[in-house]
Order: C-alpha cells, then sequence, then structure tokens
C-alpha cells in the first residue's frame, strides 16, 4: 500500500477545471499500484509529464501514478 498524506501536482490550465477528477482518479490509480517496502518520504518531485492529445483524465493520472511508484521503487 502507498499512502499519500498530501500531494500538490500542477496541472496545465487545460486541465485545471478536472482536478477534482484528476485528484480521484489518481488516487484510485495509485491505490492499485504493487509496492512491497515501507517508504517515508518528506518530498518527492516528478518530472514534468507528457501529455499526448486526446488523452483522457485517467489516463494521465494513471502515468502520474506510475511515476510514483517507479521513484519510490528506487527508478
Amino acid at each position: 500500500m502507498i499512502r499519500i498524506d498530501h500531494i500538490c501536482i500542477k496541472l496545465p490550465h487545460s486541465m485545471q477545471s478536472q482536478a477534482t477528477v484528476f485528484a480521484e482518479h489518481l488516487a484510485d490509480a495509485i491505490s492499485r499500484l504493487e509496492h512491497s517496502k515501507p517508504v517515508q518520504l518528506k518530498s518527492l518531485s516528478l518530472p514534468s509529464i507528457k501529455m499526448n492529445e486526446g488523452q483522457n483524465v485517467n489516463e494521465i493520472a494513471t502515468q502520474v501514478a506510475k511515476q510514483i511508484h517507479h521513484f519510490i521503487d528506487g527508478g
């Protein structure tokens, strides 16, 4: 299980109206990730994510969740 108490994500202006939906999809995507070791982080910075035209909010949230998982697993 991965637990995140606080997260701050800058969304492009075009996605700001979907911030709540994005957060819900991100939480769901993170909850489905398998994680084997306990980790305690003060902060986490991810590189910018390139969004492709036509990607929906769920696909973008899944992409962010995978980057979080990759970082936590030492990627």
